[in-house]
């Protein structure tokens, strides 16, 4: 009992009645249950619910570890940029069925993004003309004049500022992020899901 309350950060807290504890310490107590039952799987709904941000810090931290140490962890949780800065794979439900499984980048691939969004900057080029036909591009959006988006399988930096010289173009600003589980999670729903 004494490893996993230590493990849970709840040492201080162990001699007091548990309707004293805060909603974070509770769930840090649930956890620590999960750990002396030795289990291997845990589910957890909605873990960061009604938490502040540094309880919420502390409990993915906590989460992240289990998974490190070998715990599976499935969570639900309608907080997409949580999911995604702490799960490996996620699991999309469609009319109470799994529509889809895979990491963020195999979503947005299924979805015809790419795994990568370059955010580009340039005068003088029709950018969507010109990198259309490049290798790795997937997609290009005019974001607003001067701006694109393009949907990459991998880093297309150097073609995209490549094809913007080539083109008689000035690149001002060339931007790399991965696919957004949100934008992904959207857009699936709106137009894979809701086709099937």
């Amino acid at each position: 009992i004494a490893a996993a309350i230590a493990k849970v950060r709840l040492q201080e807290a162990a001699d007091r009645r548990v309707g004293t504890y805060s909603r974070g310490m509770r769930q840090r107590l649930g956890i620590a249950e999960l750990l002396m039952r030795d289990c291997k799987v845990a589910i957890l709904d909605e873990p960061t619910s009604g938490l502040d941000p540094q309880s919420t810090q502390d409990l993915l931290e906590l989460i992240q570890q289990l998974s490190r140490d070998g715990m599976t962890i499935l969570l639900s949780s309608h907080m997409l940029d949580v999911v995604q800065s702490i799960c490996h794979r996620v699991a999309l439900f469609n009319k109470g069925r799994v529509g889809f499984i895979g990491t963020v980048e195999e979503l947005a691939a299924r979805i015809g993004g790419g795994a990568f969004i370059v955010d580009v900057e340039a005068d003088g080029i029709d950018l969507e003309r010109a990198a259309i036909s490049t290798d790795g591009i997937k997609a290009v959006r005019s974001a607003k004049s001067g701006r694109w988006e393009v949907d990459a399988t991998s880093d297309v930096r150097p073609e995209l500022a490549r094809l913007v010289v080539q083109g008689g173009g000035s690149l001002r600003n060339l931007d790399l992020r991965r696919a957004r589980l949100d934008q992904a999670y959207n857009r699936y729903f709106r137009e894979v899901a809701n086709a099937a």
